[in-house]
């Protein structure tokens, strides 16, 4: 709970505009935020590991600094939690039990599977 509320803090104290947009973006968006929050995995960026939510501090300065470009989820992911716009390289993510993997691939898979699940009640009720 320690590590969890200047987190919490933080995000309440994001400018409202950073939240702009369609607000099915916003939702997957807040999904994939709270994604890295309660992750137990490792970010990998620029060659040293962090928590989950030194990661997370980070991405969120991305996004307020590009969050006028960003009308998908899919482009929140490109511009702030793929890749060091310094460096180049792209972020990892070193998950308990399993080899590292991009950012990029561990976030979009989980949009999708979060799309996936959202989808499936409403299609069941057709």
């Amino acid at each position: 709970m320690k590590r969890i509320l200047p987190l919490i803090v933080f995000l309440l104290l994001l400018p409202l505009p950073a939240w702009a947009g369609d607000g099915e973006v916003r939702v997957e968006i807040d999904h994939l935020i709270g994604y890295i929050t309660e992750s137990p995995c490792r970010f990998i960026r620029n060659g040293e590991e962090h928590a989950a939510g030194v990661a997370l501090t980070h991405i969120m300065k991305k996004y307020n600094y590009f969050r006028e470009e960003i009308d998908s989820a899919e482009v929140f992911i490109d511009r702030c939690a793929s890749k060091s716009i310094l460096s180049g390289q792209s972020y990892r993510v070193r998950c308990p039990g399993r080899e590292p993997v991009e950012t990029r691939t561990w976030l979009l898979e989980e949009l999708q599977r979060f799309r996936k699940e959202r989808r499936e009640p409403s299609e069941s009720a057709s």
